[in-house]
């Protein structure tokens, strides 16, 4: 399946089908195995391996429930059997739809320590236990609530910029298939991304973390996938199409080369 540069959807359920038959054939051998141990008795194998083991059966129901329903998402997903605490994350990036890992909830005070509220692993938007931060600011630290609320909005990073500023953004990002990062260094020193936001070298540029939040906000709302087809419907009624972009701005000096004596031909 790997191998096959076009695969249909009959070939990979096939493929799913076969792998999932496989799997139920591997765990029914280890547990008749396992059977010849009396109850209670440690199993030999080592604490890694048993790990691994204890999360192959949440692993098999949760690909089974997937290939009978014919979707691709549950609750609580296992993407490692090595890590099954961990669970995708939905990001909307260029070239990176899902990323894994840890969600921290951090609150900083004004002596710069910073103290961890939350860290989870599940799918979260960070406005969710906002309510439960401040309030545990204002316990910790004794500022008033609506002083915080304030603090942490802001979070002590940049003023907010307007959401169409923001959006001809991502739109330059999707376009040309650069990430935030990439994005962030391209307004800052390509001129024609600036015209096109409509900016001067002296205004303030959003840097990766404010495109990651604005582009996760637009996800989570649903309005990222609706907003680039209404762009692409404008674009396309005006009998033009955006592919893929490349290209380089080219910086060019000039040098002074050795003086040569200029030959007549005959």
């Amino acid at each position: 399946m790997v191998k096959l540069k076009r695969l249909s959807n009959k070939k990979r359920r096939a493929g799913i089908r076969k792998q999932l038959q496989f799997l139920r054939r591997s765990l029914g051998h280890i547990e008749e195995m396992l059977t010849e141990y009396p109850h209670g008795t440690l199993l030999p194998l080592p604490n890694w391996l048993l790990r691994r083991y204890w999360a192959l059966p949440h692993l098999y129901h949760q690909q089974y429930e997937m290939y009978k329903t014919n979707t691709r998402r549950c609750n609580d997903r296992i993407v490692s059997i090595s890590q099954p605490y961990i669970r995708p994350i939905i990001r909307g990036k260029q070239g990176k739809t899902a990323e894994f890992g840890a969600k921290i909830s951090v609150s900083l005070t004004g002596e710069g320590l910073a103290h961890v509220d939350k860290l989870h692993w599940n799918a979260q938007h960070e406005d969710h236990d906002l309510k439960d931060q401040v309030e545990a600011y204002q316990q910790r630290y004794g500022l008033h609530v609506e002083r915080s609320k304030r603090e942490l909005s802001n979070g002590g990073g940049q003023e907010p910029f307007d959401a169409l500023l923001m959006f001809n953004a991502i739109l330059l990002g999707q376009w040309h298939s650069l990430s935030d990062a990439a994005l962030e260094q391209a307004l800052c020193v390509w001129i024609d991304f600036l015209h096109f936001r409509g900016l001067s070298l002296s205004d303030a540029i959003p840097d990766e973390t404010t495109l990651c939040r604005f582009r996760n906000r637009l996800v989570i709302n649903d309005r990222l996938a609706g907003l680039l087809a209404s762009i692409n419907e404008q674009i396309q009624s005006h009998g033009l199409m955006v592919k893929g972009m490349t290209g380089a701005v080219i910086d060019a000096t000039l040098i002074e080369s050795a003086a040569r004596p200029f030959k007549k031909q005959n």
